[in-house]
């Protein structure tokens, strides 16, 4: 099982949470030929809080092929022509991640989770797989520290590596590598932002920031809606 992550700047003028909306109305088009697709098995959608002119969809698929053998179908073409109206396919950003928990849907999409912060952490290409594994441990201690000391304002979490590389932010030769994304469920941005000031963050997020090799970090937050 695999969830892609795909982010599009949306085209001047788009209106995507009204429901009277052309823009509304390509995105349910969108969304129903997604779901016809072979391996579907829900997505989550919404426009990032920090940028809402950045529109952002996960899907959950059966696997990482079922979404490339859409990609290749006759259908792909027009879905990403009628879609292609209302955000710029150029600009398009798209991976794929296998994500601990799956499907990660109380971390990702209300009523369950107001605010998704959705990070991704870079490192080299030469990462090999016994410095993930230390990674990925290391963090479950940043997660541990967040169930003690924030279960009331946090909700659920999902975490994995991504399976393409990307290109690292801010590399003056464009260099690419390996990549870690976490969703953070939060009852809201300022809960976030609050966490962060507490001794219990200041304690762990060296696990993070003094990672081996981290190349860099982005973060965003979003409030995502279900289709299933």
């Amino acid at each position: 099982m695999a969830t892609e992550f795909v982010s599009f700047p949306l085209r001047e003028g788009q209106t995507p949470h009204d429901p009277a909306s052309r823009t509304a109305t390509i995105i349910k088009e969108t969304f129903d030929t997604i779901a016809q697709q072979p391996g579907f098995q829900r997505l989550y959608w919404g426009t990032e809080t920090e940028n809402p002119n950045i529109l952002r969809i996960a899907i959950d698929w059966d696997s990482v092929d079922h979404h490339i053998n859409f990609t290749k179908t006759e259908k792909y073409k027009l879905f990403i022509e009628n879609f292609g109206q209302i955000v710029d396919i150029s600009k398009g950003v798209l991976y794929h991640a296998h994500l601990s928990p799956h499907p990660p849907t109380r971390a990702i999409s209300q009523p369950t989770t107001p605010a998704t912060e959705t990070l991704v952490a870079f490192f080299p290409s030469s990462y090999s797989k016994a410095d993930q594994d230390k990674f990925e441990e290391d963090f479950k201690n940043i997660l541990s520290a967040l169930e003690t000391h924030g279960a009331d304002i946090s909700t659920s979490t999902a975490s994995g590596w991504v399976v393409e590389e990307l290109p690292i932010p801010n590399s003056e030769s464009n260099e690419t590598g390996k990549a870690f994304v976490a969703l953070i469920g939060w009852i809201s941005v300022q809960a976030h932002l609050d966490f962060r000031n507490t001794q219990a963050f200041k304690d762990n997020i060296h696990w993070l920031r003094g990672a081996k090799d981290l190349k860099g970090v982005k973060m965003v937050h979003i409030a995502s809606t279900l289709v299933e």
